[in-house]
């Protein structure tokens, strides 16, 4: 259940940091423009990590009824493929141009870092898992930051001249890449991405361990303080860098989830308090859902326009939060709207769960927005 919260914690945030209601949101709620990290930068390793111990106590479960790793691999395969196609359908949507479809995006490394972690978890120990994170963020850093780019003809952490972008162009038309250059969900950066789904696998093992909750709680918290130690470190030799997913990146962030993990697990499996998790587990009970629909009616609302009074052309989402809260400051009515958006979404969650409970819906993949 501490999980589910967690994850609806996550989602909470998601929405409210993809749907300012205007150009003026607070710094902190976007992302950051190059090296460091903002709130909004949490969102999507968290997000990552939660797709790790989910699949860790989906699988466990599994294997305790009895299938085994060859009856699990296509179920697994077929969830991660499911994932990756509805990325590639909302990049589509609404024009649905293929000679310009983006191939990567935010569902599509959740499918290849969950594909990844499920199966390491299904063939390797616990301790064969870690050695494995500790080697992709290792063998990460060493090509980045020792490795001159070979367009390049040096070594680059910068925005046109890393090796993240020059395996993508290499791979891919500029016309299928986020910014033609560069995309910040591609390939190479995948890999310590899935570094951050077994930190995720390491925390579902752990909770499935036979210590006492309050042990748990204090092991998770411990190691969340020790990651972002070593991260924040790490960071003033290998930048935080969201976008070029850095080894400190994943530590930093991954450190930031478990303690934030561990505070609900203390609550909640603790000191009993589970009623205050209640509204945040019906978004982290229908994450899936949520996000598609969220980021559908995102893109809607950008495709309709206001003509204003003065000429001025405005999205309907603008036009919403001039409408609803044009009475406060422009950084004050950017957040209302992400606000008001994160609680309309929260009202559709509570009515698929109560349709869900009475047999008319069923529930989407968890672990992933």
């Amino acid at each position: 259940m501490a999980l589910d919260v967690f994850r609806g914690l996550t989602v909470a945030l998601m929405v409210i940091v993809n749907s300012p209601g205007n150009q003026t949101a607070y710094p902190w709620l976007e992302h950051s423009l190059w090296h460091g990290c903002t709130l909004a930068d949490l969102v999507f390793p968290f997000f990552i990590l939660v797709a790790g111990t989910s699949a860790v106590f989906s699988l466990s479960y599994a294997q305790s009824r009895g299938l085994t790793v060859r009856q699990l691999l296509p179920k697994i395969m077929q969830r991660a493929a499911m994932l990756f196609l509805i990325g590639l359908l909302l990049n589509a949507f609404p024009r649905f141009d293929w000679s310009h479809l983006r191939v990567y995006g935010v569902l599509q490394r959740i499918a290849l870092c969950y594909f990844a972690a499920s199966l390491l978890y299904l063939t390797c120990t616990v301790r064969a898992q870690a050695f494995i994170a500790a080697a992709l963020l290792l063998g990460y850093w060493l090509l980045l930051c020792f490795i001159p780019v070979p367009d390049q003809g040096f070594i680059s952490l910068s925005l046109k001249g890393n090796w993240v972008g020059y395996v993508d162009r290499v791979l891919l038309a500029p016309a299928h890449l986020y910014s033609g250059l560069f995309d910040p969900e591609g390939l190479l950066s995948t890999l310590p991405a899935i570094a951050t789904a077994l930190i995720g696998n390491l925390l579902g093992v752990g909770l499935l361990g036979e210590s006492r909750p309050a042990q748990k709680t204090f092991l998770i918290l411990l190691s969340g303080l020790g990651l972002m130690l070593v991260g924040g470190g790490w960071g003033l030799l290998f930048p935080i860098n969201k976008a070029l997913w850095t080894s400190s990146y994943v530590l930093w962030t991954g450190g930031v989830a478990l303690l934030l993990f561990s505070g609900c697990y203390w609550l909640m499996d603790v000191k009993g308090l589970k009623s205050w998790g209640q509204p945040l587990r019906v978004l982290g009970t229908q994450a899936l859902a949520v996000y598609v629909l969220h980021v559908l009616f995102l893109k809607l609302q950008a495709m309709v326009k206001w003509t204003l009074a003065d000429g001025t052309v405005v999205s309907a989402k603008l036009m919403i939060t001039r409408t609803l809260f044009g009475w406060a400051k422009a950084e004050n009515a950017s957040l209302l709207y992400a606000l008001f958006y994160c609680a309309l979404w929260w009202a559709v969650a509570f009515m698929r769960q109560k349709n869900r409970a009475s047999g008319g819906v069923v529930r989407m993949t968890p672990g992933a927005p």
